[in-house]
């Protein structure tokens, strides 16, 4: 799956977290759920670190 920075963003540079529709969200979970383990990894030690921040 690609996608642009602008489709991320909507040209309104940057932001720190994105409401999704639930379509957007159904094809974003199955896509992490079909990655590779070291994928899930590397995504699940990225919401630890946002986690840790906050």
């Amino acid at each position: 799956m690609r996608v642009t920075r602008r489709q991320v963003l909507g040209g309104e540079g940057r932001v720190e977290t994105l409401e999704l529709s639930l379509a957007n969200q159904s094809a974003l979970d199955t896509f992490l759920a079909q990655a590779d383990r070291s994928v899930q990894h590397w995504f699940a030690a990225l919401l630890i670190e946002r986690a840790a921040v906050k």
